[in-house]
């Protein structure tokens, strides 16, 4: 049976263009751990299929990461790399650029795709 290909959501066209800040970016602020699991987000969003729910909820966990919803456990084997972060560094707010930016696309591609929810600027989650 012939597929028509699927267009290319806002969230797999930001993770082609930014893969590797995305990466860095998980890195510094959650740690090995997260770095593997914006890995595994990438490569899900590099094969162009289309956005289940499963691929929105990692986005959106990685979104909080980036946002500071979520701290990483400093505790952990594996902590987050910020011992070395100097808040007033520009690659920190290039982060917060890409942090922007990635929450947007995320956002955008829940909206255009009906799946999972988001969480609007004041905090409240919606269903979209």
């Amino acid at each position: 049976m012939f597929e028509t290909p699927q267009s290319a959501s806002a969230l797999h066209r930001f993770a082609k263009d930014y893969h590797q800040a995305i990466q860095y970016a998980a890195l510094r602020l959650g740690g090995p751990v997260w770095q593997r699991r914006a890995g595994c987000l990438l490569d899900d969003l590099s094969h162009r299929s289309p956005i289940t729910r499963r691929v929105l909820k990692k986005a959106q966990e990685l979104s909080a990461l980036f946002a500071g919803e979520i701290v990483p456990d400093v505790d952990s084997s594996e902590p987050p790399c910020r011992e070395d972060c100097n808040p007033e560094a520009s690659q920190l707010d290039e982060i917060r650029i890409l942090a922007v930016n990635f929450s947007e696309a995320v956002m955008l591609t829940a909206t255009q795709t009906g799946r999972g929810s988001t969480v609007s600027k004041d905090g409240a989650s919606c269903k979209t």
